[in-house]
């Protein structure tokens, strides 16, 4: 019968300190086998009073060992946040100061004298670990930052703006929506939305860029009879997350991904962000990478891009779930935002001047951040401000209509979703475009160090 109480019988993670002794010691009687056999029958004597130890009373000894290895970690994290927020700090004053001094318009010259100006007086101690202005990101959406409350509303404004324009609106989906209108308009009150009958694909000659377009649109409405049909048991608050993101969310936000020009890959189920893990190894953190709820991702040249990050909650969150849910969204795209630099110019001489112009126009490209919270859709973006430092802004917001709406409301949805639609689109073309810049750049068999920032924090342990 095989001994229960056999070491390798339970095993514990690689690099666990327990496992490290173990493995010093077998190494030990290795050593001695070639050197000394009396040394070596002393080793194996201890080794096999450490196997006879009980399963139970071993794994307590590994757990408390963990225990005090990961509280020791954390307690280094956790001092060193200070230095990475000072450092990040620094950072963004920095690139005021040369704004200031350098040649910049009016109006950015009072931005910036006012962003150095309030930096300056922050008393860093008072900054929580996990707000963005922590991890050098200056938040511009509302979202219980204490550093952009500080703010003028003017500067707020100025720093919000962007450049992605609105999307096309066919005029066949003013018939597809009139359809759909009428196919529940004229029925009685209590008619059951899954016997809606669905409704038809337009007829006629259409550009491509259209079709694709009016095929969102269409697997929009359908996903909205979807959605419908599902109540009343959406409206229940024990609805779960996961049932929520199946019967409604994905309705919305899949058919956005599906009809793009370029083959984007949808991830959901929370699997881990690739670059949330690589700052998490290089940083030598004890936690995990991020998982946010949903991932979009662009391969290029066999690398996957991550572009878009969703992060969900149920349809009745707890009180602080959406604070919380943003902050772990910021850092995300900000992770996210670093590690493109590594991804697109891996084994590319990046010392050139030409290199350095892709790096600015690299800047502008956002990392999109969405965030459901019950039925709405928040839409933020992530990049770099002329090229000095990182802040996040709001774009667009979108509120599913969970029940029976009105044409108007359906309609406002649909906009909503296509302009989201379109600037996905524009994301992915500027990376596109600048992936074929960066090719052309000459390649290097040893390559230097990404001279991207990493600046986000630790994670705190309660967020780990």
């Amino acid at each position: 019968m095989k001994d229960q109480n056999n070491i390798h019988a339970f095993h514990m993670p690689k690099g666990h300190p327990m496992t490290q002794y173990r493995r010093g010691l077998e190494e030990g009687i290795e050593l001695c086998n070639r050197s000394s056999s009396g040394n070596k029958r002393k080793l194996e004597d201890i080794l096999s009073q450490f196997d006879t130890i009980p399963k139970s009373q071993r794994q307590k000894i590994y757990k408390d060992a963990w225990g005090v290895e990961k509280g020791k970690r954390q307690s280094e994290e956790q001092e060193q946040n200070l230095t990475l927020i000072r450092n990040n700090i620094n950072f963004i004053m920095g690139g005021c100061n040369a704004k200031i001094h350098g040649e910049c318009s009016e109006e950015s010259l009072s931005v910036y004298t006012e962003l150095f100006n309030i930096l300056q007086r922050l008393d860093l101690g008072t900054i929580e670990p996990e707000i963005p202005i922590a991890s050098g990101v200056i938040d511009l959406t509302g979202n219980e930052d204490i550093f952009t409350k500080l703010l003028t509303l003017e500067t707020k404004q100025i720093l919000s703006r962007h450049s992605f324009r609105n999307n096309e609106f066919p005029n066949q989906i003013g018939a597809m929506l009139d359809e759909f209108v009428s196919s529940y308009s004229e029925l009685r009150s209590d008619f059951d939305p899954a016997l809606m009958r669905p409704i038809s694909f337009p007829h006629g000659e259409m550009t491509l860029g259209t079709r694709r377009i009016l095929m969102t649109t269409f697997d929009l409405l359908e996903g909205l009879r979807r959605i419908w049909s599902c109540r009343p048991s959406l409206i229940e608050e024990d609805y779960s997350e996961n049932s929520y993101v199946i019967h409604a969310v994905s309705k919305v936000l899949d058919p956005l991904f599906t009809y793009s020009k370029w083959p984007l890959k949808r991830a959901w189920s929370e699997q881990t962000s690739k670059s949330s893990q690589s700052r998490k190894n290089r940083m030598g953190s004890i936690n995990l990478g991020k998982k946010p709820d949903l991932q979009v991702l662009l391969k290029l040249d066999m690398k996957a891009n991550e572009l878009v990050l969703v992060e969900i909650s149920r349809l009745f969150p707890e009180q602080d779930k959406e604070v919380l849910d943003w902050k772990k969204l910021v850092r995300i795209c900000k992770d996210c935002f670093d590690e493109r630099y590594n991804i697109f110019f891996e084994n590319r001489e990046d010392t050139s001047s030409g290199a350095r112009l892709i790096h600015c126009e690299l800047g502008k490209i956002p990392v999109l951040g969405i965030q459901v919270i019950g039925e709405r859709i928040f839409v933020s973006m992530l990049d770099l401000f002329e090229g000095v430092f990182y802040r996040v802004y709001r774009v667009c917001e979108i509120t599913i209509p969970l029940r029976i709406s009105t044409r108007q409301v359906v309609e406002e949805f649909l906009r909503g979703s296509l302009r989201l639609r379109a600037i996905v689109e524009e994301i992915v073309g500027m990376s596109v475009s600048i992936k074929d810049e960066i090719n052309l750049l000459p390649t290097c068999e040893e390559r230097t160090p990404s001279t991207s920032m990493m600046s986000t924090t630790y994670s705190p342990p309660r967020n780990s």
